[in-house]
C-alpha cells in the first residue's frame, strides 16, 4: 500500500507541472499544436534556428502571440521588453523553411545528448509536419509559451 501511494504522489506532482504549449494561426484561430512537458522555460529555441541555422524571417520574445495577420505591418509592438516580461518565443517561418527545419530537427535529434533536445527535436519535427499539412500557406507564426 505504501508503494501505491508514493507512485501516485510522484504521479500527482507531474500532471501538477506547466505545460507550455507550441501554438500556431490556422484559419484565423490560434491553435495548439504541441506541448513542451515538462514545462521548463527555455529561451532561444527559435533565436538560435534563425540567427545559426538561418530559418525564418524573424525571431523574438514576445508579450502576447501576435497574429499572422500582423507580419506584414510589422511585429515590433510584440517585442518584450526584456526576457522577464516575454510570455513567449516567437518565429515567422515561410514553406521554403520546411526542409531546413526538417534538417535541424533530424540533426538536433541524432546528436541529443539529454531528455531536452530531444523535446525540442519533437516539437520542430511537429512544426515540419504542421507546415507540410497546409501546403497553401504563405506563411506560418509559431509561438512558444514560456
Amino acid at each position: 500500500m505504501g508503494d501505491n501511494a508514493e507512485y501516485e504522489t510522484q504521479a500527482e506532482s507531474v500532471e501538477d507541472e506547466p505545460r507550455r504549449p507550441l501554438l500556431c494561426w490556422n484559419d484565423g484561430e490560434l491553435g495548439y499544436i504541441w506541448d513542451w512537458e515538462p514545462g521548463t522555460r527555455v529561451l532561444g529555441v527559435f533565436a538560435d534556428l534563425h540567427d545559426y541555422e538561418s530559418i525564418g524571417t524573424t525571431s523574438f520574445l514576445s508579450e502576447g502571440v501576435p497574429s499572422e495577420a500582423d507580419v506584414p505591418d510589422g511585429l515590433s509592438e510584440y517585442y518584450a521588453k526584456n526576457a522577464d516580461g516575454a510570455t513567449h518565443e516567437v518565429i515567422v517561418l515561410a514553406p521554403g523553411d520546411i526542409d531546413p527545419l526538417a534538417d535541424a530537427a533530424e540533426k538536433l535529434r541524432d546528436g541529443a545528448s539529454d531528455m531536452q533536445e530531444e523535446l525540442i527535436a519533437g516539437m520542430l519535427e511537429a512544426m515540419v509536419l504542421f507546415m507540410e499539412a497546409e501546403p497553401r500557406r504563405s506563411v506560418f507564426l509559431f509561438a512558444r509559451t514560456l
